[in-house]
């Protein structure tokens, strides 16, 4: 089964909730999330952050994490994670 489709499972038979915050995947996650019938019952919706100052005003990332160590480490990834939720 795919893993989308078992996120699907999860969600539903645990009454949890999804929201997501993207960057590089440039909304794929969300397109692959709702691809199956029923998603609106647990996702919540989400935030295409391509550009940092998405990342900085939207989602409240540091701008001096992302200055010193790039919008792509996983400090910016955790940050981006804990404030879309």
């Amino acid at each position: 089964m795919c893993v989308f489709k078992q996120l699907h499972f999860l969600c539903i038979n645990n009454n949890i909730s999804l929201a997501i915050a993207e960057s590089c995947t440039a909304g794929l996650l969300a397109s692959k999330i709702t691809s199956f019938s029923g998603a609106s019952s647990f996702f919540k919706g989400g935030i295409i952050s391509y550009q940092n100052d998405i990342k900085i005003n939207i989602l409240g990332v540091s701008k001096s994490l992302i200055k010193d160590k790039s919008e792509v480490c996983h400090e910016v990834v955790e940050q981006m994670a804990k404030n879309v939720r």
